[in-house]
């Protein structure tokens, strides 16, 4: 990108403000894990580093797992700015027991918008030692709970989880926008 995309603007806001406007209508604490803290003092939430640096995302996941205090602990990328509350209720509601939930879209697993158990730091830990970053391939060693919705919550949820990865996105997402 070339940029922070946490700080990429859309009507006035920047994504990480708009992210974390969600989150704060749903959970009562937030924190920021990121090793560039400074940059988002100004939302007044905690910012913790990754605890192992340079392994992506992650390093973050491990770094939130490690830091708060609560047994499970909802995780988004800053890059996804059309999340609603309603999105982050239905993983919540989910009552089925497991380590990771998470949605599939389209038959991608979106594995930056949901909930991670405590009880996956020591396999996200074996991981992290062995230098293997992906987060998909945790998901394969822990008890994942993948939710499919079907029909138009699909489509909603399909734009509300857009992540922007490129300036060419971001330039599209805005005339979206527009229209």
């Amino acid at each position: 990108m070339g940029r922070d995309k946490a700080l990429l603007t859309v009507r006035g806001k920047s994504f990480i403000e708009q992210v974390a406007k969600t989150l704060k209508q749903v959970f009562n604490d937030v924190v920021i894990i990121s090793n560039h803290g400074e940059r988002y003092k100004f939302l007044g939430f905690p910012v913790y580093e990754d605890v192992i640096k340079r392994c992506g995302p992650l390093g973050g996941i491990h770094s939130a797992l490690v830091n708060v205090a609560t047994k499970k602990v909802f995780i988004v990328s800053c890059d996804m700015p059309l999340l609603r509350p309603s999105a982050i209720q239905t993983i919540l509601n989910d009552r089925r027991r497991g380590d990771v939930k998470l949605f599939s879209l389209n038959g991608e697993i979106q594995p930056l918008c949901g909930v991670y158990n405590r009880r996956c730091l020591p396999i996200i830990e074996n991981h992290l030692k062995r230098k293997q970053y992906s987060v998909q391939k945790i998901l394969g060693d822990v008890n994942s709970i993948v939710i499919i919705p079907k029909g138009r919550s699909s489509k909603t949820l399909s734009q509300q989880l857009f992540n922007i990865n490129t300036l060419r996105e971001y330039e599209k997402y805005r005339r979206n926008l527009k229209t």
